[in-house]
């Protein structure tokens, strides 16, 4: 069992076998990466029974240990729109420029928790660090679990109209934002921007200009395939899920 008491204020599952980005990219050849390890099954937020907790909860498809980590592929961005926050106080930027996204003005988020294997950020949209989060994952489960307090997240308790843009991609420990690079056709330890070479503009890009972005949960009515496709937007603008 993996189970977190408290209140649940929000619970999104998204498809699975959507690892892909925009539908091209394609795994690391390396038999370390296992399928499913970037695909996003199911996001919750939970308020603890005295509230003093928030935990979010990443389940993915696959979550075999890698490199020694029980979550040693994946690198989990969570950007948090608290509607209360001042306008000075918030950041439509990615965790890192290399990111090759940015975030919709209306997600514009306070709080930014970044969860991998080997390593963690918390910050405010400043770039302060606002404390530890606590991080376990369950193989079994294939949940991620992160939980940090309450009041470092804002004013006020997490709830209606608060937005989190989820994004999952591949850590790097010794990539300069972290995160896993991209070539035009997978590598060893690099994630392709298309499986096989292929004239498909989709194909033709610099792939150090591509969203690193493997899975993300879209609101409702918005398609992964289109909210990632670099073909499309310039730049690619991610979309937060928002408790009701």
């Amino acid at each position: 069992t993996d189970f977190t008491p408290g209140t649940k204020i929000l619970d999104v599952t998204d498809p699975a076998n959507d690892d892909n980005g925009p539908g091209n990219y394609a795994y690391p050849t390396a038999s370390d990466f296992h399928a499913g390890a970037f695909d996003i099954l199911d996001f919750q937020v939970i308020l603890s029974p005295d509230k003093s907790t928030t935990t979010f909860k990443l389940q993915v498809r696959d979550l075999s240990p890698t490199f020694g980590s029980p979550l040693g592929a994946q690198l989990v961005d969570v950007y948090v729109h608290d509607p209360n926050a001042a306008s000075g106080n918030t950041s439509t930027a990615a965790s890192f420029p290399q990111r090759n996204y940015t975030i919709a003005t209306s997600a514009a988020w306070s709080r930014l928790l970044e969860v991998q294997g080997f390593g963690q950020r918390y910050i405010d949209a400043h770039g302060t660090t606002l404390g530890t989060i606590t991080i376990s994952a369950n193989a079994i489960s294939r949940f991620i679990t992160f939980s940090v307090p309450t009041s470092t997240l804002g004013a006020q308790l997490p709830g209606s109209g608060w937005g989190f843009t989820v994004v999952l991609t591949g850590q790097d420990g010794f990539s300069p934002d972290l995160a896993r690079g991209f070539t035009p056709t997978p590598g060893q330890f690099t994630f392709g921007v298309c499986a096989v070479t292929s004239t498909n503009p989709h194909c033709t890009v610099d792939p150090n200009t591509v969203p690193k972005a493997m899975d993300v949960i879209t609101p409702p009515g918005v398609s992964q395939s289109n909210e990632l496709d670099y073909t499309l937007h310039n730049p690619v603008t991610l979309q937060d899920v928002v408790i009701p």
